[in-house]
C-alpha cells in the first residue's frame, strides 16, 4: 500500500480544515482582524472631507523690489541682512552695492578676496545671501558682456514655520518635482506655492531680480530704466483637496503590520506547536514528506488571508462613507491592490516558516515572531523621512524585510493616488516622479524576492537544525554533489539484500566476540526466521565532540524479527528510547548503522521505509482537536489505506479491541492519560504497518488496561515486526517473543523468556488483580501450601506481584487451581 503525494497533500489539508473549524473563534478573528483594522481607514476617510473648487483658482501677486517679505516673517534663525560677494574689485562692488540699495537702505554689503573666504564667513555669520561671481574675475576693470553669478544661501529654510523645520527642511534642488504628487494645487493658500520651493519667503527671488536689475542698468548705463516686476503663480483649474493621502503614507503600512499581526503570530505558534509535540516527527516517520507538510500550511494559511485581503480591497476601494464621494483608493486598479495584498501574504506565510525553524516552542516562537513582526516595519520608519534622498538599492536592500516592502508598496500606492491617475497596468514599470527611480514593479519582484528568501532559510534551517527530533545535516550540505545529483547517487547499487545483512551480522558477530564484547547471554538466532530489523555496532554519543562523553547506546548489534515481538528491556536511561530514535531516524547514530525491511537508515535512506513503520512514542503524539476516529483515519490513510470500506474496518476493530467506543467521536485532549495510551498504540498499529515501535506503550495504565493492550499486540504481531520498550519484567515476559535487555546502554543479554529464565534463574512471577476486599497474607498462605517460598515482590494500587521459584514448577498448576477455585475469599479479580 502507498499514498502518493497528492493523497498526502489532501489528507493534511482535511486534518488542517478539521483543527481550523475547531478553533472558530481563532478563524473568525485571523480573518476579521485584518479587516476591522483596516475599518478605521474607512472611519479616517469619513472623518477627512476632500474640499471641492468648483471656481479656478488665483494667487496674489508677489513684490520681489525688496526684503519686506522677510521682515514681516518669524523667522528660525536671526538673519544678518547683509550680501556677501566675492572677488572683491570695483566692477562687483557697483553691481553689488546697486543690488542692495533696490533691496532697502538697511541691506548691508561685504566683499572677500575669493570665494573660500566668503564660504567661511557665510557659515558663521548667517549673512542674508552671498554672491559668487568667479574667482577668475578678480583682476577684472570693466563689466564683461556675460555675467554669471551663483547666488549662494543657506541649505536650511530660515523662514519655513514647519515644527522643526530647521533640523530638516532645506531646497531639495536634487528633486525636479515634489516627491508626492497631489491632484490639484500645492499649498492653495500660499501664494508663492510654499515648501519645500520657498525661493520667495527666503529671499532668493528679492536677491536674483536684484542682482539682475543692476548689471542690466550698469550696462545700459542708466537708472531706473527698467519696468517694475512682479510674480504670480499660474491659475488653477477647478479641482478636488484630499489632505488623508499624504498622511496615510506613514499611517497606512502601520495599520496593514498590526491587521496581520494575529495572523503571524498565530501560524507560527501552530507550526512549532506540532513541532514541540512530535507531531511533525511522528508523521515523517508513518511517511510524510517535510515538503507536504509545508505545503499544507502555506495553503492554508493562505486561504484564510486571501479571504481577510478580499474584503480588505472592497473597503480600500469602494466609497463606503455617507458624508465624502471617494474611497481611500479611488482612482488606483482593484485587482493590483488585491495582488500587491496577495503577494505581501504569501511573503508573510514564508516569514512565518522561517521564524518557526527556529525555535521548539511554541509560545516562545509565537512571542518572538510577534517581536520580529513590529520590528520588520523598523527600517520604513526610520528612513520614511529621508526617502527622496535614498538611492534604489538602499530602497531595495531595506525591502529585504517584508513589512519594510510592504511600506514602500504603500507609500508609491499613495503617490499614484495623488496623480489622480492611482496604480494602472500601464504605469507599473514607471516611476511616480522622474526624481524617483522606485517602482511598483521593483515592489512586487522584492516581495517575491523576500518570499524566495524566507523559504530558502526555513528549509536549510529545518535539514540542519531539525530541533530535538530529526536527522540533522551538516551545514554545508548544499555545497555537496550528492545534494545536486541526488538521483545519480539513488542508483549507485546498495546492499540492501537479506543474504549480505546475514554476511555482515556474521563479520560483527565475530568482531564483537574477538573483543570480549559477545558474551554467553545471547541465545543462537532462529535459522527459519525472517529479519525484520538489523543492527550493527549501533552506537550513539549525544556529545560526540567530548571525549569524555558516555555513549547512550554503546555497539549495539542485535536482530528483530517478523511476527515477533521484540521486547527491549531495562531501567530508564538503558538506552531503548534512544535506541528507538535512531531506528525511526529521529536521532542520527554516531557510528554503525541498522536495516529496516532491507533499507539501511541514515541520511536521505530514511525516507524509503517510513511508509512501513508505525511509531508510538514513550509520550501521547496526538492532534488536541482530532477524535478517535479521526486518528485513526489520518494515520491509515497516511499510511496507504484508501478505500473508505477498509478505513472504517480499521476504525471499528481498534476502537472495539481498545475499549475505546464510548470515546469513538471525543476530541483526544478530553480523554485520560490511559486513553491516549491505547489511541497512540492503534494511531502506529493502523493501516497495517510492517514495523511497529512501541516505547512503553503501557505507562500510566491500570492493570486492566494493560491486558487488553498485551491481548491486542499478541492478535497483531503476524506478518509485522513489533519492537516494544519496557522496564516491566512482566511485561517483557508475557509479550516478548525474544526480549533484548539493556543496561548503560549496551546489550546485556538477548533470547527467548524460556532461554533468559533458564539462565538467570530467577523463577517465576504471578500477578494478580486485587479487589477492594483484598487480604494479600490470604493469597499467600494459600500458594505457600504448594510453592514454600513464594515471596511478594510488589504490592501497589490493585496488582500484588508474586515470585514463585522455578523448581516447584510442578506445583503450579495444582496451586493455580486452587486459587482460582477461591478468588472470592482472597479477593482478587484476576491473576496472570
Amino acid at each position: 500500500m502507498t499514498t502518493s503525494n497528492w493523497d498526502k497533500f489532501v489528507l493534511l489539508l482535511w486534518k488542517n480544515w478539521i483543527i481550523q473549524k475547531r478553533h472558530y473563534v481563532q478563524t473568525v478573528f485571523e480573518v476579521t482582524i485584518p479587516v476591522l483594522a483596516c475599518s478605521l481607514l474607512i472611519l479616517v476617510r469619513g472623518l477627512v472631507t476632500p474640499t471641492v473648487y468648483t471656481e479656478p483658482t488665483t494667487f496674489g501677486s508677489l513684490n520681489v523690489q525688496s526684503l519686506a517679505m522677510i521682515r514681516e516673517m518669524v523667522t528660525n534663525h536671526p538673519i544678518s541682512l547683509k550680501i556677501a560677494y566675492s572677488p572683491r574689485n570695483d566692477v562687483f562692488e557697483r553691481i553689488v552695492s546697486r543690488a542692495a540699495r533696490m533691496l532697502g537702505t538697511d541691506v548691508l554689503h561685504q566683499g572677500y578676496n575669493d570665494s573660500e573666504s566668503m564660504y567661511k564667513d557665510l557659515v558663521t555669520h548667517n549673512y542674508l545671501a552671498g554672491l559668487e561671481f568667479g574667482d577668475e574675475l578678480e583682476n577684472i576693470t570693466s563689466l564683461p558682456d556675460r555675467v554669471s553669478v551663483a547666488v549662494r544661501f543657506p541649505s536650511e529654510m530660515r523662514t519655513t514655520t514647519l515644527p522643526g523645520a530647521q533640523f530638516w527642511a532645506n531646497w531639495r534642488t536634487f528633486l525636479i518635482f515634489p516627491q508626492f504628487q497631489v491632484y490639484g494645487a500645492r499649498n492653495i493658500n500660499v501664494s508663492d506655492g510654499g515648501y519645500p520651493a520657498n525661493y520667495y519667503a527666503e529671499g532668493f527671488a528679492s536677491v536674483q531680480n536684484a542682482i539682475s536689475r543692476a548689471v542690466l542698468e550698469l550696462r545700459a548705463g542708466r537708472n531706473d530704466s527698467l519696468p517694475h516686476v512682479e510674480l504670480r503663480r499660474f491659475p488653477y483649474p477647478p479641482f478636488y483637496d484630499d489632505p488623508l493621502l499624504r498622511g496615510l503614507e506613514n499611517l497606512f503600512p502601520s495599520i496593514i503590520m498590526v491587521a496581520f499581526f494575529y495572523s503571524c503570530i498565530n501560524t507560527v505558534k501552530f507550526i512549532t506547536l506540532e513541532k514541540e509535540k512530535q507531531l511533525k516527527e511522528s508523521m515523517k516517520v508513518m511517511g510524510l514528506d517535510g515538503w507536504i507538510h509545508w505545503v499544507a500550511w502555506f495553503v492554508r494559511t493562505l486561504t484564510l488571508l486571501t479571504l481577510s485581503i478580499t474584503l480588505v480591497t472592497v473597503l480600500l476601494s469602494c466609497n463606503l462613507t455617507t458624508n465624502t464621494k471617494v474611497a481611500i483608493f479611488q482612482f488606483s486598479n482593484r485587482f493590483l491592490i488585491w495582488l500587491f495584498l496577495f503577494v505581501y501574504s504569501i511573503t508573510t506565510i514564508m516569514l512565518c516558516f522561517m521564524i518557526s525553524t527556529f525555535f521548539s516552542k511554541a509560545n516562545i516562537a509565537s512571542g518572538i515572531a510577534g517581536i520580529v513582526w513590529f520590528y520588520s516595519l523598523t527600517p520604513f520608519q526610520l528612513t520614511f523621512g529621508n526617502y527622496d534622498r535614498m538611492s534604489l538599492a538602499a530602497k531595495l536592500g531595506s525591502s529585504l524585510w517584508s513589512n519594510t516592502a510592504m511600506g514602500y508598496g504603500v507609500m508609491l500606492f499613495m503617490k499614484h493616488e495623488g496623480t489622480s491617475i492611482g496604480l494602472q497596468w500601464d504605469n507599473l514599470l514607471s516611476p511616480v516622479t522622474v526624481d524617483d527611480q522606485l517602482t511598483m514593479a521593483h515592489i512586487f519582484g522584492m516581495l517575491l524576492a523576500d518570499a524566495a528568501l524566507y523559504l530558502a532559510v526555513a528549509l536549510y534551517i529545518e535539514r540542519i537544525a531539525p530541533g530535538q527530533f530529526g536527522v540533522p545535516r551538516k551545514w554545508n550540505f548544499i555545497f555537496t554533489a550528492s545534494f545536486w545529483m541526488q538521483e545519480v547517487f539513488r542508483r549507485k547499487p546498495c546492499s540492501n539484500d537479506s543474504d549480505t545483512i546475514a554476511v555482515e551480522n556474521s563479520l560483527e558477530s565475530e568482531r564483537l566476540k574477538s573483543t570480549g564484547r559477545y558474551h554467553a547471554n545471547r541465545e543462537e538466532e532462529p535459522i527459519d526466521g525472517q529479519i525484520g530489523i538489523s543492527m550493527v555496532g549501533l552506537t550513539k554519543i549525544y556529545d560526540s565532540g567530548n571525549p569524555s562523553s558516555r555513549a547512550a547506546v554503546s555497539e549495539l548489534t542485535v536482530n528483530f524479527y517478523r511476527d515477533q515481538i521484540t521486547v527491549l528491556l531495562g531501567h530508564n536511561g538503558a538506552g531503548k528510547t534512544t535506541t528507538m530514535g535512531m531506528l525511526t531516524g529521529m536521532y542520527p547514530p554516531t557510528a554503525g548503522y541498522a536495516t529496516i525491511e532491507g533499507h539501511r537508515i541514515g541520511g536521505t535512506a530514511v525516507n524509503k521505509f517510513r511508509n512501513t513503520l508505525g511509531f508510538c512514542p514513550q509520550h501521547n503524539v496526538l492532534f488536541n482537536e482530532l477524535t478517535v476516529a479521526e486518528h485513526i483515519r489520518f494515520f491509515a490513510r497516511l499510511k496507504g489505506v484508501r478505500q473508505e470500506v477498509y478505513i472504517q474496518t480499521e476504525i471499528d476493530k481498534y476502537v472495539r479491541a481498545l475499549g475505546l467506543e464510548s470515546k469513538r467521536n471525543e476530541q483526544s485532549h478530553t480523554l485520560s492519560g490511559g486513553m491516549k495510551r491505547k489511541l497512540s498504540l492503534a494511531v502506529a498499529l493502523c493501516g497495517g504497518s510492517r514495523v511497529v515501535f512501541c516505547d512503553e506503550p503501557t505507562s500510566g495504565m491500570d492493570p486492566g488496561a494493560r491486558r487488553t493492550v498485551w491481548d491486542l499486540l499478541q492478535q497483531e504481531k503476524r506478518d509485522r515486526t513489533i519492537i516494544l520498550s519496557t522496564h516491566f519484567m512482566d511485561e517483557a515476559d508475557v509479550l516478548g517473543d525474544r526480549i533484548a535487555v539493556m543496561c548503560d546502554g549496551e546489550l546485556r543479554a538477548v533470547g527467548t523468556p524460556f532461554f533468559l529464565k533458564k539462565r538467570f534463574g530467577a523463577g517465576y512471577r504471578l500477578v494478580c488483580v486485587k479487589r477492594p476486599d483484598c487480604q494479600p497474607e490470604t493469597v499467600v498462605m494459600l500458594l505457600r501450601r504448594y510453592v514454600p517460598d513464594v515471596v511478594v515482590e510488589s504490592d501497589i494500587g490493585t496488582e500484588l506481584s508474586l515470585r514463585l521459584h522455578e523448581q516447584y514448577r510442578a506445583m503450579f498448576q495444582p496451586a493455580l487451581e486452587e486459587l482460582e477455585q477461591n478468588v472470592d475469599q482472597c479477593g482478587i479479580s484476576g491473576y496472570g
